[in-house]
């Protein structure tokens, strides 16, 4: 294995040596395209829309995060790349060392050389000997219970070695964080690692999500089983590549496979900012496999959407399945709502390139690729090279199949050596061979060739959308397309389709192109040749009115305009004429039609210009048709749109288009917007008198009309729709007698449609979509969704009972059956596709024809399908199945089924059944008791439970439930079984759920099924489970080990059961001879084993059991002979005994059993004695002479002989090594020590001898001396002597080391003064008395010597001193002074606060500076507040704590200055609007006029007033202004002055005053806003309030129908609807008159009509119901039934279905009793009908033995009624309590309660709350009655304040808290002006209405005003201080900037910051009350940025502030 290792880490070394870097991208050996591709990836991008966002950068590169690990492959250094195979690192074959082994424990948590890891997180620290990364394997498979985390910030390299990471729980098996480059590995062969889920576990195999850069990189292994559903967002089964950052995925190799989810099987790429560029996840494929993973949405193999990018250029992407894109799905992305913006989503791309494969895959759209929604055509799709082949578009019944290779839904760019071939749509289901289909362009869209072209290995095939007529073409390139390009490309469906090229386009040609000559002025550019035409100009509307026309087709003449046309009269061409508009318009200024036909005529009316041409009406109430086309002309249509032609009347018919009795074909362009009152309606086309109207392509959109708002046709006529959309068009009529067919209405006539679209209509009667009456309509294809029917049904399609709708047909693209597809549609609200009518006599249903598509779905609502299964359609050939999958029940209310007959009708409302069950023995059977039963005697089949005896395996033994043919009650898997254990006494026990037969036993087991009559019934099968024999093979034989040699020991085999319940085992043992052991065996031998097995529950008992194999053997011991370890011997004379250790040999003993010693040609004088072991070598035997010894051993029963030969040599003296000789270190300093060692004895003296050497640090020493060491090094000691026979040495190694330094060795350092520089004092170091030396004893280092504060010293020692000791030592701040302030002007505001610019100071260190980030000015104040002179600022400055100001300290923190403060401005206050009368009486209008300082400053000055001009008869006395009846002037303007005061300059003011002979009555005042009551309301007083003095006031209603008031203004309410109530005040001599008014809005009352409950015992007659038989509620006081109601309900017993019925009176149970059909008068609403219900009981009995006692019942009413009933007992015996429990539902409230006996007397109720009633039982049935009614809506504190109101909660809230009582009248004012009394005073009551310490000393606050109190309490707190001259101005208006500087003063509250409001100035007074107000969410300004500080303020706007701060809202 080291070998193995080795060897791949040699050649990878050498590889990575020689080749470029840029090659080792790929897993590939180096080759000509494979990095060079892999850098284009990696560096450029796919090609972009210029609309679209600019490249983004590389998807592959080095992040620009520092902490982010750049994306490479660690590099391995080619000279250290040997690496060790230790049990602690894995080497893989790229060289690679992964040191740190992952295992997992037994809690399934991941764990990293052996230690857990908290939440399973791998977060490794980087290691520069690695490149950076850290290294991982795994040591076995990891079982992990939570996913494996990769943390943020690192690089990894993970190899899975061959093993697996298995996740256990519902989770992603990987997670990576931000910051991170993965890089996975796996060395095995095959990717034998894997990355999964265990089974039942699902989750994603990788989630690779980051919100900053990150890449993963795999080069092994394989990912696989992982399935992303619900629980893990259904997206990226193996991989995720998602996140808010750019990242990506490069697959290099490995494997993806097996992998699910909803979408993205293996891959999923994208990102969560779909909007931002800098965000893209990539997907790069340079290797590896991505096979068989599954998508049951898009994308089998890889999906990429938000922002994603695929790039494919290696590798193989095969046998994936999805619904779309097999291979590779693009898939939706945009806002939250769904909407796409292409203008900020950039798309996504996919590119596939070089030798990419893409093969095998299926799905229905799209097999191989699918390239974006077509809906909206987002992906941009380029094919370079590679190939994509053999993947198949499948059938699917719910997607229109196409695109076998390639679906293209955006855009797609071709290059290169593409290749799209062998591609393929399965039409096995159409029982027809696959056809060729390779990409499949829907309509519209094209394919481009890129730069470069296309290469010589191109291959392209291509399917259409559309198909083709003969001659007919359609571009499949658009562009890029050289000569020699068709080339390339093929058409799918073969001959006679061709590709062939025009110009720089290719398009696909069925048979040869036949030219098209442009229907245009324009000279013809084409190459074919053809017949020229000539075109001639129309200029004005004369030249069109001249026109004329060929007399055949041969003959046409052609004309274009030049300008725009406007025509004042019809243009009626004849004969054969084309006209091309341009792109100008054609428009009629008269009420005439535009264009029309006659007979004969034939016009071809187009436009080829850019925009296209326009035809229509111009011009206010101007009317006429766009084009009416008689009988024998023919219209032909290109490019034009027909727009804003409306019919003008009733007679008047088809706006747009009226075809009568001619043809009119539209080909492309559009009719919009045109309007049809006539009485067969048209908006947009009406077909008439027996016309033809055939629809190719366009749209005909938002038309209105009575009938057919879109396309109408009457009158025998045909409608022809191949194609288009009809949409967006509406059929209503205000007089609702009309509103049918807002897409098509059909009379009379046949309709057919084979393709296009009809959606988004609707109808406000009936057919939405399509309306058919009398007529035929046929559709085999195309769709109709999403239309609406507002009142009738069918949404989608209307057929009435006289038509005929034919569905099927042959597709006239496909050839086989056409799909046809009516979804989507509603009626209001509720789904209603195709409504079929019926009546008395006929039945619409649909004829099917037998090639209507699978595919097609169809929702149907029948009429009468209420009342039971009914027919819908006919001609139905297949199975039911079949039809089941097209069509569904609009009404899932009903629950209706699709049936079907023998006759090939289907039905809808199919049979409900209702089973009973009968049992005999082991069968079940089924049989329905509902009548009308279709099944043979009604019969449901059966099922049986089956087992049978079965002899003991430890397993379950489970009954089965098989069910016979046609069973039709519950699924066989639904039905419980349950188990019986026979027990001793022979009867059976229930086993406990979930417990099964296992064990010896009688069982049985038993099925039940409860029919409709409650009868259960109960097959059952009894079985046995014997008891089973055991044999040898129930036992797994043990020997004691494969290879047994004899040791004296025991040996026991074992014998283990398979099956644990067997008995007790014993175990025997049989020599050769048959004879057992005694015990287990010892001696050598052969053994058979056999067990005798004791009987247990579920076994036999067993004797002498055994097999053929259960033998072992005990073989013989060998007699080893251990050879002696001495081999010298000293040639001393003396006898030397082998008795030692070194001697001895044979099983441990010198003379064993049988052992001898023998010498062999001993040299002479050598003795050796056998008896005492002694040998004798004397001196005369030479050095190095050999001894040689034979040692012998004989065979005994256990064991074998044997026999050795050894040597020994004569030596002179030995040389010794002295044993355990060491020598201790020492640290410099101490006293030197000496080494020690085992003693000898016999040392001969002389000889000891001690040295010393120096050792080298190449391991030698210098030479040895005597000399002791003291300097600290590393040193070797040796000693040496001698005895009689040996020399012995002995040497050690030892360390001087150096002393550690201390802190106590530094001598401690004085304090420094901070001077910007670094200070680094000189530092002391002793060492006792010894003064070390710098730089040869240590070294100094200094850190934080700059700032003030502690500065650090680091003494290092060197040479005999090691370690660091530290000191430290202080930088005290330099002292500072403050020099000068800047104190900013000032404005007198009444406080003493000054505004500091600036501060400057001394003692800074020179080149520093400090600013306010340094400091802060914590007070700075004027010496008073007033102007004066000798002002004097005193400020206090404190130094923050930054990097500069802490290296300074302030000496005074004070400073004095001189400054000013400026006069103030006063503001004057003047009136807007004042009128005075004419009549000699004087008005003072001082009480108009106030002057205001600044708040809380010294008053302003006193006012003076003047006329400024002359006016006769006018006078100004004081402030008492007169105008006599002669004043002559209509206006005057009077001057005010304000004096100027120590703090304000002086100021002046003007404002006018009319003159008039009488005033409006501007005060008067009604309720403003509507007012709403109910029928039966009581009558109510509303009063007009500031009437003139004089005048009076009087009422009026508008409808006295509605209500009645009289002159006090009491309303009276006479019916509901609505009326204006007026009060009107009188004009006086002063005043003009005034009025005011209300709306009041009087609704219906509300009735319930409820079923009264009856009751009868079984066997009584039914109760007849009859007109006492309901009961209704809510009628108003003295009103009776018929005033209430102008039909009576009815009341009727009913089913479950609403069906009448007749009562079961032969069984207890209930009936539900229905009132219904019944009508209220104008002034009732009928809300609710409450079912009752009949309660059918049995008898009580009476009489008879016994004492039991009878309960009666309790009946309650069924849920309905607005809310419910219920009862704690159904029955209850006499004198018991009954609880009776009361539940409204929302917005009700319980009206009555009743409980009666049997004789109908009221039973006594006690309310026991929350609800709850209780009541004693009679004897006899009690009948329990409730009535709801809707709770009181909240009643508003004033009639002027609406709920809906944006105040309304909080004037509730200041009513209710006693701050407002309104204006009076009950109206609170809303938006009359706030005052500065009314806000002091809401401010007072809100704070409680606190007793001020005394009154308000004010000149114009009375004592006895009500606000006189609150004025004084508010000036006591600072609120206001008045606004001068001794006034408060308590009439004044209270403008927004003053009401919120009273509620911020009173709310003792600050603030600070930017202000907000671009009009409120940083020094105004109430700038921080304002500021304070907006964070506080109390304003939000007026709007633009204002506040709009002297705008007044409303009460409305008043209290809302004071409820925001009180209320805290």
């Amino acid at each position: 294995m080291k070998k193995r290792i080795l060897s791949c880490v040699l050649s990878a070394a050498l590889l990575l040596g020689l080749t470029p870097w840029s090659a080792l991208a790929t897993d590939d050996p180096l080759d000509d395209q494979t990095s060079q591709t892999e850098l284009q990836t990696n560096f450029q991008s796919p090609p972009q829309d210029s609309d679209i966002y600019a490249d983004p950068q590389p998807n592959i590169q080095e992040p620009e995060t520092p902490e982010v690990i750049p994306e490479v492959v660690p590099e391995v250094q080619t000279t250290t790349v040997a690496v060790q195979a230790t049990e602690t690192t894995h080497s893989h074959k790229d060289g690679l060392t992964f040191e740190h082994a992952l295992t997992s424990d037994k809690n399934g948590t991941l764990c990293i050389d052996g230690v857990p890891q908290v939440g399973n997180d791998i977060n490794p620290s980087r290691d520069e000997n690695l490149g950076n990364y850290m290294c991982y394997y795994l040591a076995d498979d990891l079982k992990l219970n939570g996913s494996l985390k990769i943390s943020s910030g690192r690089g990894i390299n993970l190899c899975l070695n061959g093993h697996s990471i298995k996740q256990t729980g519902n989770v992603d098996a990987i997670t990576v964080d931000n910051y991170n480059v993965v890089n996975l590995y796996d060395c095995s062969e095959n990717n034998k690692g894997q990355v999964t889920h265990t089974d039942g576990a699902t989750g994603r195999g990788i989630k690779f999500f980051a919100s900053a850069v990150n890449t993963f990189n795999m080069y092994g292994g394989t990912i696989t089983g992982n399935h992303a559903t619900a629980k893990n967002d259904d997206t990226g089964g193996g991989v995720l590549v998602t996140g808010s950052a750019k990242g990506s995925f490069n697959l290099r190799g490995g494997v993806i496979t097996g992998n699910s989810a909803a979408n993205g099987g293996g891959v999923a790429v994208c990102s969560t900012q779909s909007n931002n560029k800098d965000t893209s996840r990539y997907f790069n494929m340079f290797g590896g496999t991505i096979n068989d993973n599954q998508a049951s949405d898009n994308g089998g193999g890889v999906y990429v959407e938000n922002n994603g990018r695929v790039t494919v250029s290696g590798g193989e992407i095969k046998n994936n399945t999805a619904t779309k894109g097999g291979g590779i799905g693009g898939g939706t992305h945009g806002t939250t709502n769904g909407s796409i913006d292409a203008s900020t989503c950039p798309p996504i791309y996919i590119t596939v390139s070089d030798r990419a494969k893409i093969t095998g895959n299926s799905a229905p759209v799209g097999g191989g690729i699918y390239a974006g929604d077509d809906a909206y055509g987002y992906c941009r799709f380029t094919m370079t090279g590679g190939e994509i082949s053999g993947n198949t578009s499948v059938h699917d019944k719910i997607y229109t199949y196409n695109g076998g290779g390639v679906y293209l839904g955006g855009t797609m760019t071709v290059s290169g050596d593409a290749k799209i071939v062998n591609n393929n749509k399965d039409n096995k289901s159409n029982n027809k061979d696959n056809e060729s289909n390779n990409v499949f362009l829907p309509q519209d869209y094209t394919m481009t060739i890129g730069d470069g072209g296309l290469g010589s290995g191109a291959s392209i095939g291509v399917t259409a959308s559309q198909e083709l007529a003969d001659g007919d073409a359609v571009t499949i390139v658009d562009s890029g397309a050289a000569s020699g390009s068709e080339n390339y490309f093929t058409a799918d469906a073969g001959t006679p389709y061709n590709i062939q090229r025009v110009d720089k386009t290719l398009v696909l040609v069925n048979g040869t192109l036949t030219h098209k000559h442009p229907i245009c002025g324009k000279k013809c550019t084409h190459t074919l040749k053809h017949n020229d035409v000539t075109w001639t100009a129309i200029n004005s509307a004369a030249d069109l009115q001249k026109a004329a026309g060929g007399s055949s087709e041969n003959d046409t003449k052609y004309y274009y305009l030049t300008d725009n046309v406007t025509l004042d009269s019809i243009w009626t061409p004849s004969g054969y004429l084309a006209l091309d508009l341009g792109d100008y318009a054609l428009t009629t200024t008269q009420s005439v039609d535009t264009i029309q036909l006659n007979s004969g005529a034939n016009l071809t009316l187009t436009s080829c210009g850019t925009y296209g041409g326009t035809v229509q009406h111009s011009g206010r109430d101007v009317y006429g048709r766009g084009v009416v086309v008689a009988s024998g002309a023919t219209f032909t249509m290109y490019n034009v749109e027909l727009t804003k032609h409306k019919a003008a009347d009733f007679n008047v018919n088809g706006a747009g288009v009226y075809v009568n009795g001619g043809t009119f074909n539209m080909r492309s362009g559009s009719l919009v917007d045109n309007t049809s009152k006539g009485n067969f309606g048209g908006g947009g086309v009406l077909v008439d008198n027996g016309g033809t109207f055939n629809l190719y392509s366009g749209t005909i959109s938002d038309g209105n009309a009575y009938l057919g708002a879109g396309v109408s046709v009457v009158n025998g006529s045909t409608f022809n729709m191949y194609g288009g959309t009809i949409s967006k068009n509406r059929a209503s009529d205000p007089n609702t007698i009309y509103g049918e067919g807002g897409g098509v209405y059909v009379d009379g006539s046949t309709f057919k449609m084979t393709g296009g679209e009809i959606k988004g209509n609707s109808a406000s009667e009936a057919g939405g979509g399509v309306y058919v009456k009398n007529s035929t309509f046929t559709m085999t294809s195309g769709e109709i969704k999403d239309n609406t029917a507002h009142k009738w049904g069918g949404g989608g399609v209307y057929v009435a009972s006289t038509s005929t709708f034919t569905v099927g047909g042959k597709d006239t693209i496909t050839g086989v059956g056409g799909k046809v597809t009516i979804t989507g549609n509603k009626l209001g609200s509720n789904t209603n596709n195709v409504y079929l009518s019926t009546n008395d006599t006929t039945s619409s249903v649909i004829t099917l024809r037998s090639d209507l598509s699978k595919d097609s779905r169809i929702g149907v609502d029948k009429a009468g399908a209420d009342k039971g299964a009914v027919k819908f359609a006919t001609g139905a050939t297949k199975n039911l199945d079949y039809y089941k999958s097209i069509f569904s029940s609009d009404v899932d209310a009903h629950s209706y089924k699709i049936t079907n007959d023998d006759k090939g009708n289907l039905y809808i409302g199919a049979h409900q059944h209702t089973w009973n069950y009968t049992a005999v023995v082991d069968k079940l059977t089924a049989k329905c008791s509902a009548d009308d039963c279709t099944l043979y005697q009604n019969n449901g089949y059966f099922v049986t439970i089956k087992a049978s005896d079965q002899t003991y395996d430890g397993k379950e033994k489970k009954a089965t439930i098989e069910a016979a043919k046609g069973w039709q009650g519950p699924d066989v898997k639904t039905i419980p079984i349950t188990y019986e254990v026979k027990k001793d006494d022979g009867t059976f026990v229930k086993m406990a759920a979930n417990s099964f037969p296992t064990a010896v036993g009688t069982y049985r087991a038993s099925i039940s099924l409860t029919g409709v009559d409650g009868n259960p019934a109960t097959a059952s099968v009894d079985y046995i489970i014997s008891k089973a024999e055991l044999t040898a093979d129930d036992f797994t034989f043990t020997p004691p080990s494969s290879q047994l040699v004899y040791d004296g020991k025991a040996k026991a085999a074992t014998v283990t059961p398979n099956k644990g319940a067997a008995g007790k085992i014993t175990v025997k043992y049989y020599t050769e001879k048959g004879s057992e052991v005694d015990g287990l065996p010892t001696d050598a031998g052969t053994y058979t084993v056999k067990i005798d097995v004791d009987e247990t529950e579920s076994y036999q008992a067993a004797k002498d059991l055994t097999a053929n194999n259960w033998k072992f053997a005990i073989a013989k011991a060998d007699r080893t002979i251990i050879l002696p370890k001495k081999d010298t011997v000293i040639n001393n004379g003396v006898s030397q005994a082998l008795g030692d250790a070194s001697w001895k040999a044979v099983d441990g003993t010198l003379y064993g059993d049988g052992i001898r010693f023998e010498l062999v040609d001993p040299p002479e004088g050598v003795t050796f004695d056998d008896n005492d072991h002694q040998l004798t070598v004397p001196t005369t035997v030479q050095e190095g002479t050999e001894i040689k010894f034979n040692v012998t051993a004989a065979e005994r029963p256990n064991y074998n002989p044997a026999s050795a030969t050894f040597t020994v040599t004569v030596a002179a003296k030995s040389t010794e090594k002295l044993r355990n000789f060491m020598m201790t270190d020492r640290t410099y300093g101490d006293e030197p020590n000496q080494p020690s060692y085992e003693p000898v004895s016999g040392v001969i003296d002389g000889t000891l001898k001690t040295t010393y050497a120096v050792k080298n640090s190449d391991g030698t020493n210098s030479t040895f001396t005597e000399e002791v060491p003291t300097a600290v090094g590393n040193y070797t000691v040796k000693v040496t002597f001698e005895t009689a026979v040996s020399v012995y040495t002995g040497t050690a190694n030892f360390i001087i080391k150096p002393k550690p330094l201390t802190t106590e060795m530094v001598t401690s350092i004085a304090n420094q003064t901070y001077c910007a520089n670094a200070w680094e004092p000189d530092v002391v170091v002793t060492d006792g008395n010894k003064t070390l030396v710098k730089n040869s004893d240590y070294t100094v280092s200094y850190t934080d010597n700059i700032n003030a504060g502690t500065a650090k010293v680091k003494v290092t020692g060197q040479g005999n001193y090691k370690g660091t000791a530290e000191a430290t030592f202080v930088i005290d701040p330099a002292p500072l002074t403050i020099t000068g302030t800047e104190v900013a002007a000032k404005t007198y505001d009444g406080t003493k606060t000054a505004t500091i610019n600036g501060v400057t100071f001394g003692g800074l260190v020179p080149g520093e500076v400090l600013t306010t980030d340094d400091y802060q000015i914590t007070d700075a104040q004027f010496n008073s507040a007033n102007v004066s002179d000798a002002k004097k600022v005193t400020v206090t400055v404190a130094l923050k704590v930054t990097d500069k100001a802490k290296n300074y300290t302030l000496t005074s923190p004070t400073y004095g200055q001189a400054a000013t403060i400026s006069k103030a401005t006063q503001n004057i206050s003047v009136p807007q609007d004042k009128t005075l009368v004419k009549n000699g009486a004087g008005v003072d209008i001082s009480q108009w006029v106030s002057v205001s300082g600044v708040e809380g400053g010294s008053p302003a000055g006193a006012l003076n007033y003047a006329l400024n001009g002359t006016y006769p008869g006018v006078t100004l006395t004081g402030s008492t202004l007169t105008a006599a009846k002669n004043a002559t002037a209509d206006t005057v303007t009077i001057k005010v002055t304000a004096a100027a005061t120590q703090n304000y300059e002086s100021a002046e003011a003007t404002f006018s005053v009319k003159l008039s002979d009488k005033l409006f009555q501007s005060n008067f005042q009604f309720a403003s806003g509507p007012i709403k009551k109910t029928y039966g309301d009581d009558s109510f007083t509303m009063t007009a309030t500031g009437a003139a003095e004089g005048s009076t006031v009087s009422y009026e209603s508008s409808d006295p129908n509605v209500a009645t008031v009289d002159n006090a203004g009491k309303v009276t309410i006479v019916g509901a609807g609505r009326a204006t109530i007026t009060a009107t005040a009188a004009e006086t001599k002063d005043y003009f008159s005034a009025n005011k008014s209300y709306t009041l809005t009087v609704a219906q009352a509300k009735l319930t009509i409820t079923a009264k409950d009856q009751s009868a015992y079984i066997g009584d007659k039914v109760p007849e119901l009859g007109a006492d038989s309901y009961t209704v509620t809510g009628l108003v006081k003295g009103e009776s039934l018929t005033t209430a109601l102008t039909t009576l309900p009815t009341v009727r017993y009913v089913d479950e279905n609403g069906q009448q019925m007749k009562p079961d009176m032969t069984k207890a149970g209930e009936t539900v009793i229905r009132a219904s059909g019944a009508a209220a008068s104008g002034n009732y609403v009928i809300v609710a009908f409450t079912d009752g219900k009949l309660t059918v009981s049995a008898r009580p009995s009476s009489g008879g033995g016994g004492s039991s006692t009878p309960s009666y019942p309790v009946s309650t009413p069924s849920k309905g009624g607005n809310g419910s009933v219920s009862s704690n007992a159904k029955n209850a015996a006499s004198g018991s309590t009954v609880t009776i429990t009361v539940k409204p539902d929302s917005g009700y409230q319980l009206e009555t309660l009743a409980v009666t006996d049997h004789r109908g007397n009221a039973l006594k109720l006690t309310d026991q709350g929350n609800g709850t009633y209780t009541f004693t039982m009679p004897s006899g049935q009690v009948d329990v009655k409730a009535t709801f009614t809707q709770a009181a809506d909240e009643t508003s504190p004033f009639d002027d304040v609406s709920k809906d109101d944006y105040y309304y909660d909080a004037v509730k809230w200041a009513a209710d808290s006693g701050i407002t009582g309104g204006v009076g009248g009950s109206l609170f004012g809303s938006d009359q002006s706030c005052t500065r009394a009314q806000i002091i005073t809401f401010l007072w009551r809100a704070a409680g209405s606190p007793e001020p310490k005394g009154a308000a000393d004010m000149t114009d606050v009375p004592q006895d005003a009500y606000y006189a109190k609150a004025v004084a309490w508010a000036m006591e707190n600072g609120i206001t201080s008045g606004t001068g001259a001794d006034r408060f101005s308590p009439h004044a208006a209270c403008t927004r900037a003053q009401g919120m500087t009273f509620l911020f003063r009173s709310s003792k509250a600050s603030a600070s910051g930017t202000l907000a409001f671009q009009d409120v100035a940083a020094d105004a007074y109430y700038a921080q009350a304002v500021k304070w107000a907006a964070d506080n969410g109390i304003t939000s300004g007026i709007g633009g940025g204002l506040f709009g500080p002297d705008n007044g303020c409303t009460r409305a706007q008043i209290v809302t502030f004071l409820w925001k701060l009180y209320a805290g809202k």
